[in-house]
């Protein structure tokens, strides 16, 4: 996913249900990467020029929401607190990029994404327990 916001991109990853492997996710960007493209054109959201520039700041991502993840307890409520810390890390690395953004706004536009990604590590999580 890739907002714009003051002529700048922000990029997420996606984890989606039953398709999240966090491991395989990170191989297919060092694949990518190693054609070396000068863009890449993401599925709803138009090219993304240099995009070494953003495979830094998904690697991240994707290690901090799995440590995250991983470090909840089971339970009726898991999906929910993973929702909410995915949440408070995506708004916070936006706001430290762009402070003057309006942060209701796009809360409430990355809510549908954040949903999805939070009942991704859920069913990620599952599945490592089994």
């Amino acid at each position: 996913m890739t907002p714009a916001l003051g002529g700048d991109r922000f990029v997420m990853p996606t984890t989606t249900p039953v398709q999240f492997a966090p491991e395989r996710l990170l191989s297919s960007l060092d694949l990518l990467m190693s054609y070396r493209p000068r863009r890449v054109y993401l599925t709803h959201y138009s090219q993304l020029d240099e995009p070494e520039n953003y495979v830094m700041s998904l690697r991240e991502q994707i290690s901090a929401w799995c440590d995250m993840a991983l470090s909840l307890q089971a339970g009726p409520e898991r999906e929910s607190t993973i929702y909410k810390r995915i949440t408070e890390l995506t708004l916070t690395r936006i706001k430290a990029r762009w402070p003057d953004a309006d942060m209701a706004m796009i809360e409430q536009d990355l809510e549908m994404d954040l949903e999805l990604n939070a009942q991704g590590l859920e069913v990620w999580l599952q599945r490592q327990q089994q």
